[in-house]
């Protein structure tokens, strides 16, 4: 069948209960095409096995925030809206403060399982594990992803590896 490519696909699929979502071998247009219409606020864990394409634009829209965020019969929690992980400092280096965190779909997901997921646009992996805030499992799959979300583990704050920085 022939799949769109406009981001405008109407009124999103409303999935209100639905937490567990697996993606496996999709090829990019369909993976963009289901993920722009889902809106699934209790989505706590995510699997994609996907090979081939680049996945950059992939991650672009699982991040992006809903264009119709959750209903109030489906709210996100206070603490699932408000997160530290991108934060400024103070003169001492201190971080403070939080931002309002836009709800998208990898907002509220705790469980992360990539089998496969082709993204070599630099900076790509970070976007991906920051739209995630409450993750807490990580399952990557050596060989079937990229080295970027292998390297974003091994990046400091400012983008640096770790451990490459000459003591002053």
């Amino acid at each position: 069948p022939q799949i769109p490519v406009s981001e405008e696909f109407g009124t999103p699929l409303s999935l209100p209960l639905l937490e567990s979502l697996r993606l496996a071998f999709l090829d990019l247009p369909l993976a963009l095409l289901i993920t722009r219409v889902l809106l699934v606020p209790k989505l706590t864990v995510l699997e994609l096995e996907l090979d081939g394409d680049d996945y950059t634009p992939l991650v672009q829209v699982l991040a992006k925030p809903y264009k119709d965020p959750p209903t109030p019969t489906t709210p996100l929690s206070i603490n699932q809206l408000t997160t530290p992980f991108v934060h400024s400092s103070d003169s001492f280096g201190v971080s403070k403060g939080v931002y309002q965190l836009q709800p998208c779909m990898l907002t509220t997901v705790k469980e992360l399982k990539l089998s496969g997921f082709p993204c070599s646009f630099p900076g790509t992996a970070r976007a991906f594990y920051n739209a995630c805030p409450f993750l807490d499992t990580l399952q990557l799959s050596t060989g079937f992803v990229d080295d970027t979300f292998f390297d974003a583990l091994l990046e400091d704050l400012n983008g640096e590896p770790i451990g490459t920085k000459k003591a002053d």
